[in-house]
């Protein structure tokens, strides 16, 4: 049986960051309706970082030394409720927020609701490979690799990155 506030701390992503999400398009409305081409094209940008820093981190630190232990017990029993320390994604993201903003001028909040847009469809696919497998069944069948070897398909949002450094398999 999975505690009340265990469940809560697990769910507050699906709120919290969409909603982080509308303020930054709030936030920097006035330049998305300036400039709705480069303000996409900036967001993608972040997407793709995103996607890159996933598959990175998943395959060298969550599958390193000291992360091994820890994650290796989300392969033991993928349905738990997994979740980090609830102090630790938000300071993730405010660190994230610091490079982007010295590193990408006037479009920094484009850049950073790319990142964000990848975050949220990371915990969303990832919830649903593991709860609701037959809903995005290709997906969770390349995840379910992983899970058997562990050093393939360590990308969950997309698998390009799998592609281009030779860890992906079928």
């Amino acid at each position: 049986m999975v505690l009340p506030v265990k469940r809560a701390k697990y769910y507050v992503d699906f709120f919290t960051y969409p909603a982080l999400l509308l303020l930054l398009f709030w936030q920097d409305g006035n330049k998305l309706a300036a400039h709705p081409i480069a303000w996409a094209a900036f967001a993608v940008t972040g997407f793709v970082m995103w996607t890159l820093a996933e598959y990175w981190l998943h395959r060298s630190i969550l599958h390193g030394p000291y992360w091994m232990r820890i994650h290796e017990i989300h392969h033991k029993r993928p349905r738990d409720l997994t979740d980090f320390p609830i102090w630790q994604i938000p300071s993730y993201f405010l660190a994230i927020y610091a490079l982007v903003w010295l590193g990408f001028g006037d479009w920094r909040l484009a850049v950073y609701a790319g990142i964000m847009v990848g975050w949220i469809l990371f915990f969303t696919m990832h919830h649903v490979m593991h709860h609701h497998p037959h809903l995005v069944q290709a997906f969770a069948i390349r995840h379910n690799a992983h899970h058997k070897t562990t050093t393939c398909n360590y990308g969950i949002t997309v698998d390009w990155w799998d592609r281009v450094f030779g860890t992906f398999r079928r």
